[in-house]
């Protein structure tokens, strides 16, 4: 049964933001109740020609994209149902955040954390669903042609949606990850708490995961993301967090992200531009992910940072 009309927000992170994304933060602005844009970036970026009722908040980076939601969430109404995350170069559809919202309003329970299925425009492929047991992790391709909810272990940041309910559940976003696998983290901590994560498979939102492309070495399939070495060393260091913080009741976790960094470093290495660059950064991230060195990477390692 259909519950009550919800009330949505949403919140936009600009980090460095080209004119394109300032103009999408004004399209969006009619799909919600409420619309709040954090402005990440190094040098504030000028927002005043933004309709009055879009609120903005200077965060300069504090915290990283960790930070900006938990600024956005402190500053919206308690009445608010549903909150949307969305990065600045995801360009969500009015269709796509309707049938989220309908979705959202069928469930069961008034905690939860809903997402759509992510369709990468740098592959022209869609992202797969992922789900764990407490030993194994199992990957699924999407059809495009089903519909409906399919419960998922983690959906991306960018677009989710999240109940009241569970962010009172669930509490604020580790800002000592910054960046990379701060939405792991979220959906790890909810599979903890008991917070189920649904993909809602016909709402599509076109997204570029970096700047993918697909190889193919011995058989192997490559997809590198061309991210910069200060990314790689949160990608590492940050998976390695987590993978040990959840070991005991998740160790497919740990396999998972094992695999995932072997995937990352045969990409590295036999893909992409920057080597010894990004070889190095990963490597930083490791060492600091083993100690549970966490903080920015500037901060850990402020004369290495300057070089990578």
């Amino acid at each position: 049964m259909t519950r009550k009309k919800l009330r949505c927000g949403a919140v936009v992170v600009l980090f460095n933001p080209k004119s394109d994304d300032v103009h999408n933060v004004e399209r969006v602005g009619g799909y919600f109740d409420r619309l709040v844009v954090v402005d990440n970036s190094q040098h504030p970026v000028d927002l005043d020609a933004l309709s009055p009722h879009i609120h903005c908040i200077k965060n300069g980076n504090l915290g990283g994209i960790a930070g900006a939601f938990n600024a956005a969430l402190d500053w919206f109404e308690k009445d608010l149902d549903l909150i949307f995350l969305l990065d600045q170069d995801s360009r969500i559809t009015e269709d796509c955040v309707e049938k989220l919202v309908k979705a959202a309003a069928t469930m069961e329970s008034t905690s939860f954390i809903i997402g759509p299925a992510v369709f990468d425009v740098n592959l022209q492929k869609f992202a797969p669903l992922l789900n764990l047991t407490k030993w194994a992790y199992h990957s699924e391709e999407i059809n495009p042609a089903e519909s409906g909810l399919r419960r998922v272990f983690s959906v991306i940041s960018s677009g989710s949606a999240i109940s009241r309910a569970a962010l009172e559940r669930l509490g604020k976003f580790d800002e000592t990850l910054v960046i990379d696998h701060v939405d792991t983290d979220y959906a790890l901590r909810a599979d903890e708490a008991g917070v189920p994560v649904f993909m809602c498979i016909d709402a599509v939102l076109d997204h570029a995961i970096g700047k993918r492309s697909e190889h193919h070495l011995l058989g192997l399939r490559l997809r590198p993301n061309n991210h910069a070495p200060f990314r790689r060393y949160y990608i590492f260091r940050n998976g390695l967090l987590l993978a040990f913080r959840h070991l005991r009741r998740r160790p497919s976790f740990f396999i998972l992200n094992i695999a995932r960094m072997v995937h990352e470093l045969l990409c590295i290495l036999f893909v992409e531009k920057n080597r010894m660059r990004k070889v190095s950064a990963a490597i930083l991230g490791v060492f600091d992910g083993l100690f549970r060195r966490v903080g920015t990477f500037a901060e850990k390692w402020p004369a290495l940072s300057k070089n990578l």
